[in-house]
């Protein structure tokens, strides 16, 4: 079994009177790859509340499974509740749900100005941005990680790179410095944006393999009498 980790931190601008702020989001998703199987687990919040105040909030999951090369497959909305699978499109479910593929591209405004390979063989490229002094919301240092460590997986941040480079991304780094905006009348803080394929080693996969078995039986069950495996 193959486990990815996949991660995003988005930098979001926040005016409050002449101040400007940083907000980020970030969101975590968990990949698994069993036998022809593919397994997400997608976070949301579930909040108690009683009337403006909030009691508790959780982390909980939902998952979405299908077949390598199915363009179909099936949601469960909620963790406490694996008995209703949702049949839904492949493609509807990633774009709507998860943010990975940023697809990002190196055109004439970028300029390599650094390479380098870390102790784990992978390979980073440093990029600046021409364009940066135009547009102030332009990135002004781009890196990106290549590690052949996941050529072997289908999943990309950014797909025109990968086909042009002939290698696989597991990380983007967007960095924007500190620059003032007549627009705004006020200083944008320095800030980033990361996004990256991690792959986990699998030390106890059994409870995630008896995890993706229940599931199937479960669509067995309740779908046609084509397997689901």
């Amino acid at each position: 079994m193959t486990h990815l980790r996949v991660t995003s931190s988005i930098a979001l601008l926040r005016q409050i009177d002449n101040k400007i702020t940083v907000k980020y989001s970030n969101d975590t998703i968990n990949v698994y790859y069993y036998k022809n199987n593919v397994l997400y687990y997608l976070p949301y919040l579930e909040q108690y509340q009683i009337g403006d105040s909030l009691l508790s909030e959780e982390t909980k999951y939902s998952y979405f499974i299908f077949n390598k090369d199915s363009s179909s497959g099936y949601f469960f909305k909620y963790q406490d509740d694996t008995t209703k699978p949702i049949k839904v499109s492949v493609d509807s479910i990633l774009s709507k749900r998860v943010q990975y593929d940023i697809d990002f591209q190196l055109d004439d405004r970028c300029k390599l100005i650094e390479r380098n390979v870390d102790n784990e063989s992978v390979v980073v490229e440093k990029y600046y941005d021409r364009d940066n002094s135009l547009n102030i919301f332009y990135q002004d240092s781009i890196y990106i990680y290549f590690d052949e460590r996941l050529n072997n997986i289908d999943l990309s941040i950014a797909k025109s790179i990968e086909r042009i480079k002939k290698q696989k991304i597991s990380k983007v780094r967007l960095i924007f410095n500190k620059k003032y905006s007549e627009q705004h009348h006020a200083m944008l803080p320095k800030r980033e944006m990361c996004f990256e394929i991690k792959k986990i080693e699998n030390k106890n996969s059994s409870e995630t393999i008896n995890f993706i078995e229940k599931l199937n039986k479960i669509i067995n069950a309740q779908f046609s009498t084509r397997s689901f495996k």
